[in-house]
């Protein structure tokens, strides 16, 4: 049967190779061997003495069909899972090369910002300032307030495109930290006390409590008052009319550091948003035109590399928010 064989055997092949698109040769050895085995098992058929021994042969040759088509089908899983795993993987390198792409395009916007834009801005700033000395001439009451609008426009835009700047490198881990022990409790003291001026003008009403005890952590005193000044701000600036209060406590061996206030609310939509770069909330823009959308990423970039986290709460538009930073306490 050698010369009939060869003929299924070589169309067996041809069909194994244009169905899965691959010269496969476990799953070709595998279906080779089941197709020799039944076939040497079938013809026992012709050299069978007697009735019980065809049934014995019967029997067996179903058994080796039967696990023949298992082991086929088991090995086809095997290859098909293998494939599936490889065509994620080549997804993977795909994504992970347009995640690199995208840093780095993302790279090279923050470095033109920040040796372009924000140059070219500071530069115009202090062009301002220097006409308004009067070195360069007597300035006019007529120039003045022209000279001053173009003083407060790019001082404007310096601050706009810093926030920028440190919201991005906070959230990659790029800003640079100078951690040292630090009173975590005087430095809330010391912002609550410089924004309770902005407060004031709005006519809301800004109150500190702290729980006894020491505040002690280790810290970047700069950026993290540049964060906790950011929260309250913040509240400050959503906040319509009512209050703000910030809170300072000790929880579990952590400082908690909360401020709530009754401004205009998050609304479920706006909290996926939050901590995020270009993290606008629905109407904030109304609210306040500067707002950049990278406050909240620096602040979470900075609670981040100082070992704690930061979440928001609220009940809804309108019914305020309420911000927390819990940050590990040095005892």
């Amino acid at each position: 049967y050698g010369y009939f064989g060869m003929v299924l055997f070589i169309s067996f092949l041809s069909y194994v190779v244009v169905k899965y698109h691959a010269f496969n040769v476990k799953l070709i050895a595998t279906q080779a061997l089941v197709t020799a085995l039944i076939a040497l098992i079938g013809s026992e058929f012709f050299f069978a003495q007697s009735t019980t021994s065809a049934g014995l042969i019967a029997i067996t040759l179903i058994i080796t069909i039967g696990i023949g088509f298992n082991l086929i089908r088991s090995v086809k899983k095997e290859i098909e899972a293998r494939e599936k795993i490889e065509e994620l993987a080549l997804n993977l390198d795909t994504k992970n090369t347009q995640l690199e792409s995208a840093n780095d395009n993302q790279r090279n916007l923050i470095h033109v910002m920040n040796h372009q834009i924000k140059g070219r801005l500071g530069n115009s700033k202090n062009i301002f300032a220097e006409l308004m000395t009067g070195d360069y001439g007597q300035v006019t009451e007529t120039m003045r307030p022209m000279l001053e609008k173009g003083l407060e426009e790019a001082s404007s835009g310096v601050n706009y495109v810093t926030s920028i700047l440190k919201g991005a490198s906070a959230e990659s881990g790029a800003l640079p930290y100078n951690m040292a022990p630090m009173n975590f409790l005087e430095l809330v003291t010391d912002i609550v006390g410089k924004q309770k001026i902005h407060a004031d003008h709005k006519k809301l009403l800004l109150e500190f409590k702290s729980e006894d005890g020491q505040y002690l952590i280790n810290g970047d005193m700069s950026q993290l008052g540049e964060a906790i000044k950011n929260l309250i701000d913040n509240s400050i600036k959503y906040t319509l009319n009512g209050n703000v209060v910030v809170d300072l406590s000790h929880k579990n061996g952590k400082i908690l550091f909360s401020i709530k206030d009754t401004g205009v609310g998050i609304t479920p939509e706006d909290k996926l948003r939050l901590f995020k770069s270009g993290g606008h909330g629905k109407n904030s823009i109304l609210i306040n035109v500067d707002s950049t959308g990278y406050g909240l990423a620096f602040v979470k970039g900075v609670v981040t590399a100082h070992g704690g986290k930061v979440w928001a709460e609220s009940q809804g538009e309108g019914k305020g928010s309420q911000f927390y930073v819990e940050i590990p306490e040095v005892r």
